[in-house]
């Protein structure tokens, strides 16, 4: 099973250590705006049915470029691998990361 980690950007003392890990084959599909990338995950909630969410926010223009390297990551990495984004990911752009279980 291939993990990515993603790390919440501590806001707060609550948030020191807080992280999502994701088996990156339950990833649908990812969007973009300007300033949000948002990973749709297969759901883990009580509704399994429904997608999760995990969402990036980042400087404007940037969300493709990150959308980009996660997905270039994921690709190139090799069985066992933990592919990890943070708020170094992409330089200083990322400002959160945040999960929404449906």
């Amino acid at each position: 099973m291939n993990m990515i980690k993603f790390v919440k950007v501590a806001s707060s003392v609550n948030d020191t250590g807080v992280a999502y890990y994701l088996d990156w084959s339950k990833m649908e599909y990812i969007e973009t705006t300007a300033t949000t990338v948002i990973l749709h995950t297969l759901g883990t909630g009580i509704n399994v049915s429904a997608f999760d969410t995990i969402t990036i926010t980042c400087a404007s223009g940037d969300s493709l470029k990150i959308a980009d390297m996660i997905c270039q990551r994921i690709g190139s990495a090799s069985q066992g691998d933990l592919v990890t984004v943070d708020k170094d990911f992409y330089g200083t752009s990322i400002t959160t990361i945040i999960d929404a279980v449906v």
